[in-house]
Order: C-alpha cells, then sequence, then structure tokens
C-alpha cells in the first residue's frame, strides 16, 4: 500500500506539535515538573544518554526532531491500520481514544523501559494525564485525517 504523503504530512506537523505543546503546558506550566528545554533533553537522552541534560539547546533540539521523527512513525502507523481494520472506520472519537490509549501503553510499557532501562511508573496520575494528552494530540488529529482521506 502506497502510503498518502499529503494527508500524513499535515498530519505530522498537527500530531507531532500538538503533542509538544501539551507536554509543555501541562509538564513545565501547570505541572512544574520540569523545564522545555529538559523536556526535549529528556527525549535526547534516549540516544544521547544522561549527557543530554547538559547538552544545552543542541540536545534540546535533537530531542525535538527525536520527538517529531516518532510522531512521524505513529501518524504513518495509523494510516497503514485505518484500511486494514473496520473498528477504526466506525467513529472517530472511539478511535482516538483507542490509538491515544495504545500509543500511551506501547510507549510506557515498551519502548521507555527499553531505552532507559528502568520500570514503567505507572501511577494512576501518569496513566490518565498521559493516555489523555496522546488521544488528543495524536489520536485524534491522525482519525480525523485519515477518515477524510480514506472517505474520498
Amino acid at each position: 500500500m502506497k502510503l498518502p504523503f499529503k494527508p500524513i504530512l499535515l498530519t505530522w506537523i498537527i500530531a507531532g506539535t500538538a503533542d509538544a505543546l501539551a507536554a509543555i503546558m501541562v509538564y513545565a506550566w501547570i505541572l512544574n515538573k520540569t523545564t522545555v528545554l529538559q523536556i526535549f533533553q529528556g527525549i535526547a537522552s534516549g540516544i544521547a544518554g544522561k549527557d543530554a541534560f547538559n547538552g544545552g539547546a543542541e540536545t534540546a533540539v535533537l530531542g525535538l526532531l527525536l520527538h517529531y521523527f516518532i510522531a512521524l512513525c505513529w501518524v504513518m502507523l495509523y494510516f497503514l491500520l485505518y484500511p486494514r481494520f473496520k473498528f477504526l472506520q466506525k467513529n472517530i472519537i472511539a478511535s482516538a481514544v483507542i490509538y491515544g490509549l495504545f500509543v500511551w501503553l506501547f510507549m510506557n510499557i515498551i519502548v521507555l523501559p527499553v531505552t532507559f532501562g528502568r520500570p514503567p511508573v505507572l501511577t494512576m496520575n501518569n496513566i490518565f494525564t498521559g493516555s489523555i494528552m496522546l488521544m488528543f494530540a495524536i489520536g485524534l488529529p491522525v482519525s480525523i485525517i485519515a477518515d477524510h482521506y480514506f472517505r474520498k
């Protein structure tokens, strides 16, 4: 199956930006758990290790690029899955919720523990906050745009 370039590009920009802004607003501004710089240095630390936190803006930019790469992977996966799984085609909101939960689970149960070598932090607050953010930032844009594209 050939993936549609323009809808994926649009979805990638929207979802990647929405997810980055959600992380900034929630973790840096509302909860005051970290800084904007540290959010993206944390992502960069997945490949640069702990030194990413000493790299200043350069490693934050690397983290931002990695963030957008990861967002692109999730967008492309949804566009691959949409035509194959009829339940994704039935209800945009339900699809957004399901995919947001799937992304959260996969990232927090598999990717982050493997990348950082530590078990996931599974508190109700972390699960609720993270999954809601991904439902809106990744799930909703990808389900709306993919649905629009494939129904043409």
